[in-house]
């Protein structure tokens, strides 16, 4: 008995790892809409990007929040990331261009696989808060969803991190 459950104990271990990912929460509906394309600098301290990205096989879960001076906070206190500034700045840019505030009202599609990850991006902006999830599936996510993937995951690159 013992050795036919030691036998289906990786078949278990598959199955689990296969199942559906969680549906991120819906999109946070903006506060106020700035003028698409705006660029006003912010202070130095100020949150602009929240990242997040969830599932996969393993089912992780990952949070980097992007301040405007390039620092990088994850849910690890011993990990200390910082990009460039410019670049922090280049990637808020990228998110006002594909006009995330558009783009917060669009209901996510469900999950392909269950193999994918989850993203949820929040832009910070003064008066407002715009999130958009989608999930990442190579060669079938939207033009945007994988300029934002890769220029995140570019900007981590730089910040000493990795996606």
């Amino acid at each position: 008995m013992l050795r036919k459950i030691l036998l289906l104990l990786p078949v278990f271990c598959l199955l689990v790892a296969c199942a559906a990912a969680p549906q991120p929460a819906g999109n946070a509906t903006p506060v106020a809409s700035p003028t698409p394309g705006s660029k006003a600098p912010l202070p130095l301290d100020d949150l602009l990007i929240e990242f997040q990205r969830s599932g996969g096989i393993m089912g992780r879960q990952d949070i980097w929040r992007i301040y405007a001076d390039g620092r990088v906070e994850t849910g690890n206190p011993d990990e200390s990331l910082r990009g460039p500034a410019q670049d922090a700045a280049v990637l808020r840019e990228l998110l006002l261009r594909l006009d995330i505030a558009a783009l917060s009202k669009v209901t996510p599609k469900p999950p392909t696989c269950a193999d994918c990850f989850n993203f949820t991006v929040t832009l910070y902006e003064p008066g407002s808060t715009y999130t958009y999830s989608f999930t990442h599936t190579p060669g079938s996510s939207s033009p945007a969803e994988e300029e934002i993937a890769a220029a995140f995951a570019a900007f981590l690159r730089k910040a000493g991190g990795k996606l």
